[in-house]
């Protein structure tokens, strides 16, 4: 009882912080002339950089060539830009809800993307079981078209996180709600969901994993021989000893699914994993902590959610838990590990400075700024870097090549809002080592062909029995609409699904400006200011009522969908 008391008051409360958020995005469904693109994932392959997210509005400022299989309301958005900034190409594809793309991968030109659909229309991939479904799909290289897609859901919600390419498959991860996802036999509340798909499609194997309670998968990586995820964990029973009110969780599967290692770490307030990155068989994790009591801490902890950056060594153990942050909110949302043993974070900081208690501490600008810094392998901080403007400013992921980082997120005092440059000289590290291998061909101009993919199959799967994640045989459901449900945690933050104004790309460097020519560039329409704005905030405001009084009638449904931002 204490236990539903409790998720109870944190539903309500996220209710009324919602009145301070929501109401943003529906302005941005009601004002049809102010187009808007999100960026969650990028990539780098070869000479190119791709980005991917959502948007709205965008259909009628598309450049000519563009794959517009815009279903009218938020569709899943890519870009394809040469490192000169020119744009190749850009996609755009929804059907008549909402759809986002949150994880991207790409092999020899070939764009693969995970994210999730509550359109029973999505292109390639209808049907619905419930509401929002996880979906997957395959870009050509040329942007032509949509080469395969699926979807995969059961009666409630479900959402692909994060997606991975190696040995020539494809490794995907998300979270499910549905009690049906794979024959009925889902673990808790929430469960995580792990699965390979080849690349012409067809899917290898699919499983749940978890506990008896919430689960949730952030981010996945893969090579030849294994499969590792991270995220947060509610659940007494996720084949590790439980440390507090939610763990950071790693899990590590072989490529055919069998677990192999699960690890919960964290104290004794809320901790979250929001990336990994391997090295030499050590792990780093970044994401977000609210306990003061880390094992091997580095720093302090502040207030709020700070900034964790978590380092295990080949057996599983830390080697130090470091705290970055401030007086606010800090998280940290990406991590690339570097040949030397450095690793690189991005993130965002609401702190007024960030981070207290450094050498380097720095005064923010506005309401969130994102940040770059350098980590040695012992845990020091090295050169750290705001980014932002007086608005609102996040770094949300990145990658790099042997000139700089390419960072996709929110930039308020850039041209081009979803994404900007950094030349490798920010830190003393010299030229970067190029994390990407060499292409067999350079973009290999791959023609779209329509082809079913909503084939219900079953599959299945063994695992080893050592933690008390069991596999289970598997199906492929299907799903459907209404909007996005955000975590208990992550709206503590105030994190929303921020939203940028299109405009000509401009990309910042170091000290100066690197401006970019571009060739495709839209014409930024005016903003229509009037009431409309104030109805919308009373019709939101009974929206809202509505769903408490809702919620309270059906308090045995305790679900918080968490969302990294």
């Amino acid at each position: 009882m204490r236990f539903v008391a409790k998720q109870s008051v944190k539903i309500i409360i996220f209710l009324l912080m919602l009145l301070n958020l929501y109401p943003q995005s529906v302005l941005v469904y009601a004002n049809e002339n102010d187009p808007r693109q999100t960026a969650y994932a990028l990539a780098i392959e070869g000479d190119y950089v791709y980005i991917a997210g959502n948007a709205v509005g965008l259909s009628g400022y598309l450049p000519e060539g563009s794959l517009n299989m815009s279903g009218g309301m938020e569709d899943i958005w890519l870009i394809k830009l040469k490192k000169d900034g020119t744009p190749v190409f850009q996609a755009l594809i929804g059907g008549s809800f909402s759809d986002s793309a949150y994880g991207i991968t790409v092999h020899q030109g070939v764009v693969y993307l995970i994210g999730e659909t509550w359109s029973s229309d999505f292109p390639a991939a209808p049907g619905s079981a419930g509401e929002n479904d996880s979906v997957i799909l395959a870009i050509a290289a040329d942007g032509s078209g949509i080469l395969w897609a699926r979807r995969f859901g059961g009666s409630d919600q479900d959402s692909g996180r994060a997606i991975s390419f190696s040995g020539n498959s494809i490794y995907f991860t998300g979270i499910t709600w549905s009690k049906d996802f794979i024959s009925g036999q889902t673990k808790g509340d929430a469960d995580g969901f792990l699965g390979r798909i080849e690349v012409d499609g067809s899917l290898s194997w699919l499983k749940v994993f978890g506990g008896n309670l919430l689960d949730a998968p952030f981010d996945i990586v893969s090579n030849e021989s294994q499969v590792w995820i991270t995220g947060q964990t509610y659940s007494f029973n996720f084949g590790a000893t439980p440390i507090g009110g939610g763990d950071i969780f790693l899990t590590r599967f072989s490529t055919e699914g069998l677990l192999e290692f699960n690890g919960m770490f964290g104290g004794k307030g809320e901790d979250l994993g929001f990336a990994l990155s391997l090295t030499d068989g050590e792990v780093i994790i970044i994401g977000a902590t609210q306990s003061e009591e880390l094992v091997l801490p580095l720093g302090e902890y502040v207030d709020d959610f700070d900034t964790l950056i978590m380092k295990l060594n080949t057996n599983h153990e830390v080697v130090f838990s470091r705290y970055l942050g401030g007086t606010g909110h800090d998280y940290g949302y990406d991590v690339k590990s570097l040949p030397n043993g450095d690793s690189v974070v991005v993130g965002v900081t609401y702190s007024p400075s960030f981070p207290s208690g450094n050498d380097q501490e720095l005064t923010t600008s506005g309401n969130g700024d994102g940040f770059i810094v350098l980590v040695s392998s012992d845990g020091d901080i090295g050169e750290l870097l705001l980014i932002g403007g007086e608005d609102s400013d996040r770094a949300s992921a990145f990658d790099y090549d042997a000139e700089g980082f390419w960072i996709a997120g929110q930039f308020s005092d850039n041209e081009l809002a979803y994404l900007t440059y950094l030349e490798s000289n920010i830190f003393s590290l010299g030229p970067l080592p190029t994390n990407q291998p060499p292409l067999a061909t350079a973009t290999p101009a791959v023609t779209a062909t329509s082809q079913p993919t909503e084939t219900p199959i079953v599959i299945n799967t063994e695992s080893s029995q050592d933690t008390g994640s069991e596999s289970q045989e598997m199906h492929e459901p299907t799903q459907e609409t209404p909007e996005m449900v955000i975590s208990q945690t992550q709206s503590q933050a105030d994190i929303s699904h921020s939203t940028q104004s299109v405009s000509t790309p401009q990309l910042s460097s170091t000290g100066e400006e690197i401006k970019i020519q571009v060739t495709d560039s839209f014409e930024k329409p005016i903003k229509n200011d009037s009431g409309f704005e104030v109805t919308i905030i009373i019709v939101t405001i009974i929206f809202v009522a509505i769903i408490i009084l809702f919620l309270w009638m059906k308090s045995k449904s305790k679900k918080h969908n968490l969302n990294k931002f």
